[in-house]
């Protein structure tokens, strides 16, 4: 009866694992194992002996009786193949319901081999979610791109298309603002130049309503005003005090003249004096008022003299002065206008860059909507006893396990959906 019991056992355990390998056979046959495969290794007689087997970095696996085996480079028939020749030279020790120990004979058709699960897939590029796949037999680069939550077009190397499109509209709009600013500026700077009063005939060139323009010009007329109102009152004070060294100066020449004759005749009267003291007709005390008020002039027309000479020198510092004013308004005039010219030019290069972006991104949401475009391009890195080889596929290629698909968008040119 025991021996019924056992042979019924082991026929079942036969059954068991011919449909385990039945299962296997969904595999490609000819499928060389690799890093990152996990195997699930079965003795049909033995449940201990069922253990999924992972192949470590260095292609080698662990199984009880049979220590540490490497098994990469080998398929699934080969492995079992070698495991039916090494395994039923081993001895098992089961431990019976009772407690014993019973040894345990292995037999070669009782073990199965089969890939549990293979070595995952990569996705990277233009899909919803890139990153590790689980590989199943027949996946096609369609099913895993599926899997990845189909293409998205969101990552064609740049941000979401509606949202740059607002972006960079307002940044757009900003940019012709400024540029009708340093256009009025400019005009401005010109006309300060040119010693201008207004600057009203100027014409903005940018896409704005005429009322900000009208702003923009009348705020630039103002500041125009304000400047040349600034400069002439600086220039009328400096000219008020050439005009007042002037009549000083002037005054002081018909004094000094006056004076000259006072002078004069003080000492001819000096002179007759004290010819008239040497006479004896005239006391001491006359001769002595005498040479004091030839003393008193003297001093007065050297005073006026010294006073004169200030007001000349005067004079020539303030003209001096006003030269230097004049001079330094216009440096300042020039290198504002310099500076100026370059801000709008940088403002021109911003604008047709600006401008390229927003076609661009128009292009882009023009394809989301119609939903044209050219097709994806997907290229498969796999390795291989060769190397690594770079295959150009389509969405029904079949992937094996380890591949790392790459998924590119490409747009249509831009002149082609203007078309």
């Amino acid at each position: 009866m025991n021996r019924i019991s056992s042979l019924w056992n082991r026929l079942a355990a036969v059954a068991f694992a011919a449909g385990l390998t039945l299962s296997a056979s969904q595999a490609r046959a000819d499928y060389v194992l690799q890093t990152g495969d996990v195997l699930e290794i079965a003795v049909a007689s033995i449940p201990d002996l069922r253990q999924k087997v992972p192949i470590g970095i260095d292609g080698s696996i662990t199984f009880p009786l049979l220590g540490e085996m490497k098994v990469t480079g080998m398929t699934v028939s080969a492995l079992q193949q070698a495991l039916g020749d090494i395994l039923p030279t081993k001895i098992y020790q089961l431990r019976s319901t009772d407690g014993r120990e019973v040894n345990a004979r292995i037999l070669a058709q009782e073990i199965t081999v089969r890939i549990s699960d293979y070595k995952p897939i990569y996705l990277s590029g233009d899909v919803s979610k890139p990153g590790e796949q689980v590989y199943r037999p027949g996946l096609t680069a369609r099913q895993a791109i599926a899997l990845a939550g189909g293409y998205d077009i969101m990552r064609f190397r740049m941000n979401n298309p509606f949202l740059d499109a607002s972006d960079l509209r307002s940044e757009y709009n900003g940019l012709w603002l400024d540029y009708a600013k340093s256009q009025a500026r400019l005009a401005r700077i010109q006309a300060e130049l040119d010693n201008q009063g207004d600057i009203l005939k100027i014409k903005i060139e940018a896409p704005l309503p005429a009322r900000v323009i009208e702003q923009i010009v009348a705020v630039e007329n103002e500041q125009l005003r304000t400047r040349i109102s600034d400069m002439q009152r600086e220039r009328g004070f400096i000219d008020k005090g050439i005009n007042d060294s002037k009549a000083q100066a002037a005054m002081l020449e018909n004094n000094l003249k006056q004076e000259s004759l006072g002078v004069e005749a003080d000492r001819r009267e000096l002179d007759e004096i004290r010819t008239l003291q040497q006479r004896g007709t005239v006391p001491t005390t006359r001769v002595a008022d005498a040479r004091r008020a030839s003393l008193l002039s003297s001093s007065q027309y050297l005073q006026t003299t010294v006073q004169l000479a200030q007001a000349r020198k005067n004079m020539l510092e303030l003209s001096r002065q006003l030269e230097r004013s004049e001079e330094a308004r216009r440096q300042e005039i020039l290198r504002d206008k310099q500076e100026e010219s370059v801000k709008v030019a940088q403002l021109r290069a911003r604008l047709n860059a600006v401008s390229e972006k927003l076609l661009y991104t128009g292009a882009v949401k023009t394809q989301l909507v119609r939903g044209t475009g050219n097709k994806p391009r997907l290229t498969i890195f796999r390795k291989s006893p060769a190397g690594e080889e770079r295959i150009v596929a389509g969405e029904d290629t079949e992937l094996r396990p380890g591949d790392v698909v790459d998924v590119a968008l490409e747009i249509a040119p831009i002149d082609a959906i203007a078309n």
